[in-house]
């Protein structure tokens, strides 16, 4: 599978390794996505994630309803990214402030992936490349 139209015209696309370079991509993307509230963008009114602060304060009752739009939000918004799986991931500690999943999924290729996606309290996203097994809660 090849990288992303948005990578090949930027420059960021490395011919030289594309599963390396698919995968960057999927997280830049996953990146873009999951930080973009729904209703923001007029010609794709359900692109992005619900307002994640909201969901913040109705911990911990909301944290199933998170799960499953952020499941949504991936599989509407990133097609590269296929039998996903989204898992709650245990967090570094108390008090940290931040809710952690484990997304991962195959590409067309067969390549797993798997990725840290983080949430913190503001609402902000921030997705990681997993290289390691993840520990679940």
């Amino acid at each position: 599978m090849s990288p992303a139209l948005f990578d090949i015209l930027t420059g960021r696309a490395d011919a030289a390794d594309p599963r390396g370079a698919l995968s960057l991509s999927l997280q830049d993307h996953l990146q873009r996505l999951l930080n973009a509230r729904r209703g923001s963008l007029a010609h794709l009114p359900g692109y992005g994630m619900p307002d994640v602060a909201k969901l913040y304060e109705a911990l911990p009752y909301s944290l199933e309803p998170l799960k499953a739009a952020l499941r949504q939000c991936i599989e509407v918004y990133e097609p590269r990214l296929g039998q996903l799986q989204v898992r709650q991931a245990v967090a570094p500690g108390p008090g940290v402030g931040r809710l952690q999943f484990e997304v991962s999924g195959r590409t067309a290729c067969g390549q797993l992936l798997r990725y840290l996606v983080c949430f913190f309290s503001g609402g902000n996203a921030q997705v990681a490349l997993l290289s390691g097994e993840a520990a679940y809660a």
